[in-house]
């Protein structure tokens, strides 16, 4: 089966704002295992359009599992994006995948994968001359023991910490390309600046034995709770490292819950977008394009579910930074948490999978209806903006991101 996006933009003639490529910006899905294979592969070639990344820019990149079916009786359940390398000019993304327990004594037989994926590169659109990328991604792998249950930072020595006192009063806002880089969230000059940030499980190793769960993983930004501080991903909170520190731990505050001691390790895929004035978007929008995001619980499953934006005046609500229904030109989307129950001996499949029939609706497939809860949605989209607006599609065209 083959997944496109389409790009909302490429066919439009005249174009009053001229060239409309996102540079440093680019999306796909991947599909591994049937109908190509029989199994998974562990390693995979992606060719990219080295021209919207940039020949000799840095490419950051976050991966969502969105999707996998494999046998329900596994001794042990291990899906990780290990690692991504960029050649040829940034023309060529080579992906290694690791299906192996924590002991490389079993290795778990996946029947199909789907992976959703952006790049950013440094080559995006900066906030001001003095830097600050408008979009950011990348990732961190964790083991166990994780502090479950203990919300606050999980990376050593990252992007969060400050580098200099001039960092403090800088208009740069994001991520700042210099050295070392670091992420600047004081954004001075920019006083209602957000970063809205999801969190992705990017992979899993899962011990289904001595546990309520044949599988699980859960990421959740803050703390993990109900309140619209946590629920509104413009509201992340972030650890900063401060100058003379001795706590390394730092950058976005996350809540991962290690189900017991079934979650041996887990990846997260990091994903941030730079919003100067969160209080009048789009209004006033000063990037080169529109945003939307997804948030959200899932419990009708494999019945389509109705995407709409939540006004931020309510609490409890979800999709808090969906502001369009856009057709997404840069798009990624995955879980950011799921547990599944013991299954039944005769459940033979373990499976979900994750699609957008339509622009303002989103479904989750799965054959273990009656064992999975707690399924949280997140995605991140972006579209190219002609003042303010995004440009629509007029004609058929070619698609921008495809995997097969």
């Amino acid at each position: 089966m083959a997944y496109v996006l389409y790009d909302s933009y490429s066919q439009i003639s005249p174009n009053p704002c001229g060239d409309n490529t996102l540079y440093g910006l680019a999306s796909g899905l991947i599909s591994l295992g049937k109908p190509s294979t029989q199994y998974a592969q562990a390693a995979y070639i992606k060719t990219l359009s080295g021209s919207i990344l940039g020949t000799y820019s840095d490419v950051f990149n976050a991966f969502a599992v969105a999707g996998l079916s494999g046998p329900s009786n596994q001794q042990f359940y291990s899906l990780i994006v290990d690692t991504v390398i960029f050649s040829n000019g940034n023309t060529q993304m080579n992906i290694t995948m690791s299906y192996s327990s924590p002991d490389g004594n079993f290795q778990t037989m996946w029947s199909s994968i789907k992976l959703s994926y952006v790049l950013v590169s440094t080559a995006i659109q900066t906030v001001t001359f003095t830097g600050g990328s408008y979009v950011w991604a990348g990732s961190v792998g964790l083991y166990a023991p994780f502090n479950n249950g203990i919300p606050g930072p999980v990376m050593y020595d990252s992007l969060w910490q400050s580098t200099s006192v001039g960092a403090d009063t800088s208009s740069a806002c994001g991520y700042v390309n210099a050295y070392p880089p670091y992420f600047d969230i004081n954004c001075a000059g920019s006083p209602n600046a957000e970063f809205v940030t999801h969190l992705y499980i990017m992979g899993f190793q899962f011990d289904p034995s001595g546990g309520s769960y044949s599988l699980a993983a859960s990421v959740l930004r803050n703390s993990g709770t109900y309140s619209l501080n946590d629920l509104d991903e413009s509201q992340q909170t972030f650890t900063i490292k401060e100058l003379g520190s001795t706590n390394y731990m730092s950058g976005p505050n996350m809540l991962i819950d290690t189900v017991g001691t079934q979650l041996r390790f887990i990846k997260v895929g990091i994903v941030i977008t730079t919003i100067l004035d969160i209080n009048a978007y789009p209004i006033y929008n000063t990037a080169n394009f529109l945003y939307s995001g997804i948030y959200m619980p899932f419990t009708s499953y494999n019945i389509a579910q109705t995407v709409s934006l939540t006004p931020r005046t309510t609490s409890g609500g979800q999709n808090y930074n969906f502001y369009d229904s856009l057709t997404q030109t840069v798009q990624i989307y995955g879980l950011s948490s799921f547990y599944i129950s013991k299954l039944a001996p005769e459940v033979t499949v373990i499976n979900y999978e994750i699609s957008f029939p339509t622009s303002t609706s989103v479904l989750f497939n799965t054959d273990d209806v009656n064992y999975m809860s707690s399924v949280r949605i997140s995605s991140d989209g972006w579209n190219f903006a002609c003042n303010n607006k995004v440009i629509q599609q007029v004609l058929p065209s070619t698609n921008l991101n495809t995997s097969t």
